[in-house]
């Protein structure tokens, strides 16, 4: 009885643990949200995790903000990653988030983030792009754009080194 009741234990903790996601790279969306004041300013929708157009990235590459290698980098996108399992990281989204924000024609605006893509140990990057969206209307011309923001690793604190705009539309 002893061994089975220790067999559903490990095999409970080990299911539980594999379960776990590693939420280590959303301190970087923390620094964007800090960068773009969310915390106080707040939004009404936030989405994390899109993956950018070709034509995006075709636009980053004729940039030259990035070196051969970190290009090669960036077109290599990471792997599907749920944030929001992250729990710390759904509380902190839910801080920002506020249907107070959307004006009586219904227009607000909404966030999108790309996965959190490593150029390197010490350097990764974010996109962002923002778009003026209505509840009460569909269609029309979008007014936005996206933003990259890059982020460097040094003595043992990630901070922002450069924010580029990418398209406006």
């Amino acid at each position: 009885m002893k061994k089975v009741i220790l067999i559903i234990i490990a095999l409970g903790t080990f299911v539980s643990k594999g379960q776990e996601r590693d939420c280590s790279n959303t301190k970087i969306y923390n620094l964007v949200f800090q960068e773009m004041q969310l915390y106080k300013k707040k939004a009404v929708e936030i989405k994390v995790g899109y993956k950018p157009s070709k034509f995006i990235i075709e636009s980053i590459d004729k940039m030259n903000i990035f070196d051969t290698k970190e290009m090669e980098q960036f077109n290599n996108l990471p792997k599907d990653m749920d944030y929001l399992s992250c729990s710390k990281f759904k509380r902190q989204i839910e801080l920002i988030l506020s249907d107070d924000l959307i004006k009586e024609n219904g227009s607000y605006n909404s966030y999108k983030f790309s996965k959190v893509i490593s150029l390197s140990d010490s350097k990764k990057c974010i996109l962002m792009y923002t778009v003026a969206k209505n509840r009460k209307y569909e269609g029309g011309k979008a007014i936005g754009g996206e933003i990259l923001y890059i982020y460097d690793y040094h003595k043992g604190k990630w901070s922002l080194s450069d924010k580029k705009i990418v398209v406006m539309y």
